[in-house]
């Protein structure tokens, strides 16, 4: 079971709508004492299935990056670094030009940063499940009303069997290679879409609360009450 695994950390990016209340790229907040991106790293690198970690992250905060994994967390495992792209899927892309020559029967796990609750069962739980498909999310159930608007015209969606995407998504190496290799499209908001589309064998895991994205000023209020 160990090493039979890599972890893809995305956290490239600016994220517009809390860097202008925060000051800063919220993956470098620091949430009771380190910043935010540690908290996924440190539970990847804690995780024994795991046996290589590749952080996605801007040309400009790789050595920032190094810095901070350096000073607080055990680096016992290989890292690899890699510069973002000028969007999620070119980061993606760029970060599994790096596997090419890694054994294509690994699973990858492609997680954002700004999820830093992940935690080591829920891996775990995920990692047993994905054994059996090409590619597997988390995603949660949906318990509101849920509507969609079009101009003035306004029509109910039925949320039965509908669901929350979230990360992380887990692929065989080269399954996502080659969706990636072959082509894709860079609207996408997500990778899991893409082996859908090409016919994979894909599947859903029930996922996690606190597994939340980071992307207003009240999840920060939010995680501070749960870490």
């Amino acid at each position: 079971m160990e090493n039979t695994g890599i972890a893809i950390l995305l956290m490239a990016g600016k994220g517009e709508r809390l860097y202008n209340h925060l000051g800063m790229k919220k993956q470098f907040y620091p949430l009771k004492g380190q910043e935010m991106f540690l908290y996924p790293l440190k539970t990847f690198l804690s995780c024994p299935f795991i046996g290589k970690i590749v952080i996605v992250t801007d040309e400009e905060d790789i050595e920032k990056t190094k810095d901070i994994v350096r000073d607080k967390s055990k680096e016992s495992k290989e890292i690899v670094y890699v510069t973002g792209g000028k969007d999620r899927n070119e980061s993606v892309y760029k970060a599994l030009l790096t596997l090419e020559n890694d054994d294509g029967k690994k699973k990858v796990f492609i997680h954002d940063a700004d999820r830093p609750l992940i935690s080591l069962s829920m891996l775990e739980k995920i990692n047993e499940k994905a054994a059996k498909f090409d590619a597997l999310t988390p995603v949660l159930k949906i318990n509101d009303s849920l509507l969609r608007k079009e101009g003035s015209r306004i029509t109910y969606i039925d949320r039965k069997n509908v669901y929350q995407i979230q990360t992380p998504q887990v692929f065989t190496l080269e399954v996502i290679l080659s969706v990636y290799l072959g082509g894709y499209d860079k609207n996408d908001t997500d990778d899991f879409k893409k082996a859908v589309i090409m016919g994979f064998s894909c599947d859903v895991i029930d996922g996690c609360e606190n597994d939340f994205k980071v992307t207003e000023p009240q999840d920060i209020d939010k995680i501070l009450k749960i870490i």
